[in-house]
């Protein structure tokens, strides 16, 4: 495997990959490599990655383009490849290989796992100019050191990353939150039980929505999504009033709303809807909002659905 640093040749290479073929461009790092090399040293570091270039060669089409970008890093150009899947089952067995050779060396107690981070970009669906695409696979590798995981990630074009740190930034900026109560969901359901009682009692109406988010893309890893869930709720929130009680779990928002009429319920309804199509997010998810009023004797549906 040529190393980029030493050979301008492969880079004038991957340049005219990326302007005339199809393929995905990648860049793929070592994690944990410094830790490995202060424990076992040079030589068993130098083996490390000599077994990767090896399983790289093995996985990989004799074509394709691979070069060395330094100790931990590579770059790959798969020549044809379209599926995002066949380049996931090729990080998965680097992955497993890498630590198969770390339990042969070291046996089961070795104090390292070696995981693999892999950021790549689909050519030519997001550009045919190396730098920008390159530029592109790192930012995605660089958001996956930032959430201390090991996993395989794409380029999206609408900049999923880019998306979060905006609206996690404005949210930051109104330091001022003056919304709804956040509960966990056993004091929401305590909560919750004690509104349904004093409605009886004082037969003044309130309302329970629910609001259910899914991802409109499946390659929206978990932690990503647990992201947007939050800001998601972090933004209806501030929109609501104190006396109201927000609780989130899974991908699903619940929302109590004390001595609220069916009247307002649904003017209540059209602001958070307002709200979650105003920000970036409804290009990342799909959500349903559905409700109902928590009767004097029962709890009557409200019939309020909005599903974008």
């Amino acid at each position: 495997m040529e190393k980029m640093k030493e050979n301008t040749g492969i880079i004038e290479k991957l340049k005219d990959a990326c302007a005339n073929q199809n393929g995905i461009l990648t860049i793929l790092r070592i994690d944990n490599i410094d830790d490995f090399y202060e424990i076992y040293g040079e030589d068993m570091s130098q083996a490390l990655r000599e077994e990767c270039i090896s399983v790289l060669n093995e996985v990989t089409e004799e074509d394709d383009i691979k070069a060395c970008l330094g100790n931990d890093e590579f770059v790959l150009f798969c020549k044809d490849m379209k599926s995002k899947s066949e380049l996931s089952e090729i990080y998965f067995h680097l992955t497993n290989s890498i630590n198969r050779l770390l339990e042969e060396s070291f046996g089961e107690d070795s104090s390292i796992y070696m995981g693999m981070s892999m950021g790549a970009v689909m050519v030519p669906e997001f550009g045919n100019v190396y730098e920008e695409l390159f530029e592109k696979a790192a930012k995605v590798l660089d958001f996956i050191r930032e959430e201390g995981r090991h996993y395989i990630a794409f380029y999206d074009a609408i900049d999923i990353f880019e998306v979060l740190d905006a609206v996690e930034e404005e949210m930051e900026q109104d330091t001022e939150y003056d919304g709804a109560m956040v509960a966990n969901e056993s004091n929401y359901e305590a909560i919750r039980e004690f509104m349904s009682k004093y409605v009886m009692t004082y037969k003044n109406p309130a309302c329970e929505v629910t609001i259910n988010l899914d991802a409109i893309d499946d390659d929206i890893n978990y932690d990503t999504f647990q992201r947007i869930i939050t800001a998601c709720s972090g933004l209806v929130g501030r929109i609501l009033r104190k006396s109201d009680v927000i609780t989130v779990k899974d991908n699903v928002i619940k929302l109590l709303l004390p001595e609220l009429s069916g009247d307002a319920l649904i003017t209540v309804l059209s602001r958070i809807e307002n709200r979650l199509v105003s920000t970036a997010y409804v290009r990342l998810i799909r959500f349903r909002i559905e409700s109902s009023i928590i009767g004097p004797e029962r709890e009557l549906s409200a019939c309020n659905k909005a599903a974008i």
